[in-house]
């Protein structure tokens, strides 16, 4: 098992550059195409709708092929898409290779991160390790970017991303086949059934919970990955072109910073309590990311909001799964496929906002959605709570 969280590491490294991928290559694309920045938005759609796609057929897969197949389905098909643009390099096929790429990121995250969570003892700490692997990628991949654009042209990129795909799979078959061939949903070491499965009918009271999470997921990840993907556009409108990849760099630092923090501190606080001041935090933040000047402020104040959204994702995961019985892996598929879905939808409306050459009315939207983040937690606290002591009462009348 020690093996396979190692690998999971390097698969959730992996999808972490590929969902930094095209924010990364904003600046390059622009000026090798000639496009506008709300057009590339229909690339990070694509992406998104793939990353949908993948995360939705990976319980199928699973269950047909068990999970050694369907990993190795994911990295295959990335690798050869990315095979494709050695030869094809038209605006078309771009987009072809954002939602190949985002299929491959969905099943590898959902496949991975579902067995790394049924199988593992200490699940919360184990999944808190692959998100961290997760921003290393985001973090990494930037920073590799800003470098290689500068000596050589910004397609070399794909090439280098496609050797280490061709490597992962390499080492992956090689080493994997005979340990992990035949493990499935059926004989993993819990035993339990396949973790992606959408299958699991809730009791009719958690469905506003479930109504909620799945809100929140979409709105999260339309905030986080849309941030992450347009920072470059952003910093491109705020004329501060020199700090448009190290800023995607900067964001990703401050989560993988944040989310060592949670995994450390996380025993010490209040769940409830952090996620909301965190939300609130995060709309105060955002408001004011329109009015700060200079490159030195800005880098700042990216950093502190990587910092008070980094634990938001984990905490509410945990938070969820409390709540509906400890149905941990059907609500990390629910979460993972409403924040894909977001993450696909709010680039159209991010990338409209940008085109207004106006950074106030994307952060007014961002604003909003973290506003909205905190009232739903403000509610799902409340209904954990009557769900407490409603389950109170009733033990209390079962001792009569």
């Amino acid at each position: 098992m020690r093996l396979m969280f190692y690998y999971g590491c390097l698969f959730y490294f992996i999808v972490g550059i590929i969902h930094v991928c095209i924010g990364s290559l904003i600046p390059s694309l622009i000026q090798y195409y000639g496009k506008t920045p709300d057009q590339l938005g229909v690339l990070i759609f694509f992406q998104f709708t793939g990353f949908l796609f993948g995360v939705l057929s990976s319980p199928i897969l699973v269950r047909k092929y068990h999970y050694f197949k369907t990993i190795t389905l994911g990295v295959l098909v990335m690798s050869i898409v990315l095979g494709g643009f050695i030869y094809i390099k038209e605006w078309a096929y771009l987009a072809v290779i954002c939602f190949v790429l985002g299929y491959g990121a969905g099943l590898l995250e959902t496949t991975v991160g579902s067995f790394i969570i049924s199988a593992e003892r200490n699940s919360a700490a184990k999944f808190s390790i692959l998100e961290v692997w997760f921003g290393v990628g985001a973090l990494g991949f930037p920073l590799l970017v800003n470098y290689i654009t500068k000596f050589y042209e910004w397609y070399f990129i794909p090439y280098g991303i496609l050797l280490f795909f061709i490597f992962t799979l390499f080492v992956w078959y090689m080493l994997g086949r005979t340990k992990f061939l035949n493990f499935s949903p059926q004989n993993n070491e819990k035993g339990g059934a396949s973790l992606s499965s959408f299958t699991l009918k809730f009791k009719s009271e958690k469905i506003t919970v479930i109504l909620f999470i799945s809100l929140f997921a979409f709105l999260y990840a339309g905030i986080e990955t849309n941030l992450a993907n347009f920072l470059s556009t952003i910093m491109l409108l705020t004329n501060n072109e020199l700090i448009s990849s190290v800023s995607i760099s900067c964001f990703w630092l401050a989560i993988v910073i944040g989310r060592i923090l949670v995994s450390k501190l996380a025993h010490k606080f209040n769940y409830w309590t952090y996620i909301t001041s965190s939300c609130f935090t995060l709309v105060i933040l955002l408001s004011l990311f329109p009015f700060v000047r200079g490159a030195g402020m800005y880098l700042f104040i990216i950093f502190i909001i990587g910092l008070v959204i980094a634990g938001v994702f984990p905490i509410t995961l945990i938070l969820a799964s409390y709540i509906m019985e400890n149905n941990i892996d059907q609500v990390t598929s629910l979460f993972i496929a409403s924040a894909s879905l977001g993450g696909a939808l709010v680039s159209f409306l991010i990338s409209w906002s940008l085109s207004l050459n106006t950074i106030t009315v994307t952060f007014g939207i961002f604003s909003l959605f973290a506003l909205s983040l905190g009232c739903i937690i403000l509610k799902m606290r409340k209904i954990s709570t009557y769900s407490n002591e409603s389950a109170k009462k009733v033990e209390s009348m079962k001792n009569l």
